[in-house]
């Protein structure tokens, strides 16, 4: 009789134990996706007012977003800042473009979401440093900006010179979230602070 009670015992123990390891490791598991969870919340919600800065002009707000990257050909790039003064209907897209060749731009096109918005570009200046680096400016609508930085495919800028020569410039899909993330938010803010 006492060997029956241990045998079942033994059996009882070994049907609970794999239960139990098999819980552990769910367990883990899930602490280990929570933690995922956090960090990826903790990234989403960071505070984005180092990305900008706003001063006061008179009556109105002045909006400087820090110049960005990510917009590329396969040889040049483009880094680019944006600036809004809230009594104003449109963003001031101002870029720098560094190429082996010199390039009178005469528009930019923002192309997303099967919209092309083509605006006339002003060159800032041109000076060589090993490449020729152009700094151009472009008043683009202020909500064409919030659509570009809504798009949630990849978008392209193209810069077209009064020669006919084009030039795409391309975005990875994990820059350009980021990119969208940080500039959608900030001109979400803008929108929210003239309605006070």
């Amino acid at each position: 009789m006492v060997n029956n009670i241990i045998s079942a015992s033994k059996r009882t123990t070994a049907g609970i134990l794999p239960a139990v390891v098999s819980n552990t490791r769910i367990l883990k598991v899930l602490t280990g996706m929570f933690f995922i969870l956090l960090s990826i919340q903790f990234t989403a919600a960071q505070n984005i007012s180092k990305y900008y800065t706003l001063t006061n002009q008179g009556d109105h707000k002045l909006y400087f977003i820090y110049p960005q990257s990510g917009f590329r050909s396969n040889t040049d790039k483009l880094v680019f800042d944006l600036t809004h003064l809230d009594s104003r209907d449109y963003v001031t897209f101002n870029f720098t473009y560094t190429n082996k060749e010199s390039l009178e731009v005469d528009s930019v096109s923002f192309i997303y979401d099967g919209t092309v918005a083509q605006l006339p570009a002003q060159r800032i200046y041109t000076e060589f440093k090993s490449k020729w680096v152009h700094r151009i400016g472009v008043d683009i609508p202020f909500e064409q900006m919030q659509a570009f930085f809504r798009s949630d495919n990849t978008p392209e800028i193209c810069l077209s010179s009064n020669g006919g020569k084009k030039i795409s410039l391309y975005i990875k899909k994990g820059d350009w979230k980021r990119v969208a993330r940080i500039d959608g938010r900030i001109l979400e803010i803008i929108t929210l602070n003239k309605k006070q």
